[in-house]
């Protein structure tokens, strides 16, 4: 049930509310809640037809792109470094980590994925994958928590136009 496209509508309303009533910020509410619901589109382009719509038991969606390796590898990366970019623009460093940890970090995750795409042998069984996944994931977090504590979240200034908007840099308190 966790992993359907209904389900990923129930989490990402779940995160919303949750955001909402611990911080009372609309804003940030809305933006991790559409975090939550881009990961299963994105799911839904790279998977192929195993998602469930609705219920376990209901039609199965996906596009197949992990049938192309190359290119999902591709797709996927794009999106990382969208991210990335998206957060340099939105955040500054406050030391020599925050300038380049996040950028070496994610160029090491890289080359750990490639290699787990093409270079490594997979785990003997699902217990060794499940352990590994959940051990990495939760080194990742802190890693990624710890290297964020290095950078300022103060947020662009967005100044309007006739032509449209533009970003400037972060304003200072």
């Amino acid at each position: 049930y966790s992993h359907g496209f209904l389900a990923a509508l129930c989490w990402t309303l779940l995160v919303y509310f949750l955001v909402r009533i611990y911080t009372s910020r609309q804003k940030r509410a809305v933006l991790l809640s559409m975090g939550i619901f881009f990961s299963i589109l994105i799911a839904i382009v790279t998977h192929p037809a195993e998602i469930p719509f609705l219920f376990p038991n209901s039609f199965k969606i996906g596009f197949g792109l992990s049938d192309y390796i190359y290119v999902d590898f591709v797709f996927e990366l794009l999106i990382l470094l969208t991210g990335l970019y998206l957060y340099f623009k939105t955040s500054y460093s406050k030391t020599f980590l925050g300038r380049y940890g996040l950028g070496i970090f994610m160029v090491a995750l890289i080359y750990i994925d490639f290699g787990q795409l093409y270079l490594f042998p997979d785990p003997a069984d699902y217990i060794d994958t499940a352990l590994s996944s959940l051990t990495s994931l939760v080194a990742i977090i802190a890693i990624v928590f710890w290297l964020d504590k290095q950078r300022s979240h103060k947020g662009p200034v967005f100044k309007s136009h006739q032509s449209g908007l533009s970003v400037s840099e972060p304003m200072e308190n």
